[in-house]
């Protein structure tokens, strides 16, 4: 009987490594998602920050040129579009960092994510884990360093959440645990596949010089709209 206990336990902290080492896995795939995720929203507040209002003027004065044309009902279409992203977004500020900064907001995060996923933390916890976990990401997102590093203080100090694979004893549980993690594992993976494949976050990352790129697009729009503007004269 001795041999039997012992021989059910080492099989149980196998078991236990295993979903501690695939959640590792699940946790940076997250986090994967979360950078490639935060780039493309950085890039458009800056879009329409910078070149916003020039596009919101080409496309209406498109739109405007079209009308009574086959081109009205797409060209409106394209400015509605537009416009609507435009306007609800336009306030949407994020905060400048310093290289160190940068470095230290991804530090914190990532440290602050591991003890608030949803993905990762006891069943009764994954509704009060997904509201700070989302208030984490959005902060992340803006850049707010401050807000992340309170974030981290407070999990650290109240240690709000306890992790599956810390309350869980039993092999089945374990089992059903290590299922639920590969299938979040493959459901990030497409996701980040999709994201990468995207034309948005294609063209993005060609982009060396954010300054330049952005420089140089605004010239190009304030040459646009003129030419559309003397075309209707």
């Amino acid at each position: 009987m001795q041999d039997l206990s012992l021989y059910i336990d080492s099989e149980l902290e196998t078991l236990r490594l295993e979903v501690k080492s695939v959640e590792t896995y699940l946790q940076k795939l997250s986090n994967e998602k979360t950078e490639v995720e935060k780039l493309i929203h950085e890039f458009g507040i800056r879009h329409n920050k910078e070149l916003g209002e020039l596009c919101v003027e080409i496309l209406k004065l498109k739109k405007d040129i079209a009308k009574g044309t086959p081109q009205h009902a797409e060209a409106e279409n394209d400015y509605s579009s537009f416009y609507a992203n435009y306007e609800s977004s336009k306030e949407e500020k994020a905060f400048i960092l310093t290289e160190i900064e940068k470095a230290e907001i991804k530090e914190k995060y990532r440290k602050a994510s591991k003890l608030c996923h949803p993905d990762v933390v006891a069943d009764n916890q994954k509704d009060i884990a997904h509201k700070v976990f989302m208030q984490l990401k959005d902060a992340y997102e803006k850049n707010d360093l401050e807000e992340v590093k309170e974030l981290l203080e407070l999990l650290e100090q109240g240690k709000m959440f306890v992790s599956k694979t810390d309350t869980a004893t039993e092999k089945v549980t374990l089992q059903l645990q290590l299922q639920n993690f590969r299938l979040r594992i493959a459901e990030l993976e497409n996701k980040i596949k999709s994201i990468k494949s995207s034309r948005t976050y294609k063209r993005i990352i060609e982009i060396n010089n954010w300054d330049e790129y952005f420089y140089k697009t605004q010239q190009e729009l304030h040459e646009q709209l003129n030419q559309l503007r003397n075309g209707r004269k």
